[in-house]
């Protein structure tokens, strides 16, 4: 291949690495000013379940991209993603109340201790290897539980498809630039799986919203009208 081929692909690659990376870093924000002044009954869409996957999923694609010595620019956003699902993680706990649940400090614990473990190695990082197909599914069942969940509540006011159209583009982008570095087959097959179920979450949330924003046809029946007959004495 021509070396200005490979210098074009290189800049191309890197670009759309850093555009991800940078997305990333504001990709849940509006979920989070969604969430942000939610009363619990509002919080409709949004499980907790879903939100503990998509932390458990993030943590164990960028422990496996550190532990192959991946580039950074190509496993950053898991980290600026999980920042952001701490921050939604806590909205919505605090709406719920169950902040200060002790079953919530005992999954906090666990987390941070098996995360410390994996860093210092006390946990093989070739663990990692079995666990990185387990992102698949994690992340298809938070994606659906989302689903789910706004079928149930005929209702997405809860849901920003501002952060869901950003998760399928940037999930696509993802897609090439790993396909051009490393050609993983883990990763291409749970990046082609997150673009599919990120659209199938933002279809839903653009069809309850445009539901909710349509008029109710009024159905009442029409009374009979009544001829009134005046007379002249």
């Amino acid at each position: 291949m021509d070396t200005w081929k490979v210098e074009l692909q290189a800049f191309a690659v890197d670009f759309i690495n850093w555009t991800i990376v940078l997305t990333c870093l504001f990709l849940k924000v509006p979920q989070i000013f969604q969430l942000k002044n939610k009363r619990p009954s509002e919080i409709k869409g949004i499980s907790l379940q879903a939100i503990t996957m998509e932390i458990v999923g993030y943590s164990i694609m960028a422990l496996y991209n550190f532990k192959n010595k991946y580039t950074l620019n190509t496993y950053l956003e898991y980290l600026a993603l999980l920042i952001q699902e701490y921050i939604m993680l806590f909205y919505v706990l605090r709406a719920k109340g169950h902040l200060a649940n002790k079953y919530t400090s005992i999954t906090s614990v666990i987390y941070i201790v098996s995360m410390s473990a994996f860093l210092i190695e006390i946990i093989p990082m070739e663990t990692l290897n079995y666990l990185v197909p387990i992102c698949l599914p994690l992340s298809g069942v938070a994606k659906a539980t989302y689903i789910i969940g706004m079928i149930k509540a005929s209702n997405s006011d809860a849901i920003s498809m501002e952060t869901w159209g950003m998760s399928a583009l940037t999930n696509a982008g993802r897609f090439f630039t790993v396909f051009m570095d490393s050609a993983d087959k883990h990763l291409l097959l749970n990046y082609s799986v997150s673009v599919i179920l990120s659209s199938a979450v933002l279809g839903t949330a653009v069809y309850y919203q445009l539901q909710a924003q349509t008029p109710m046809i009024s159905t009442r029946r029409r009374e009979p009208s009544v001829r009134r007959h005046y007379h002249v004495d």
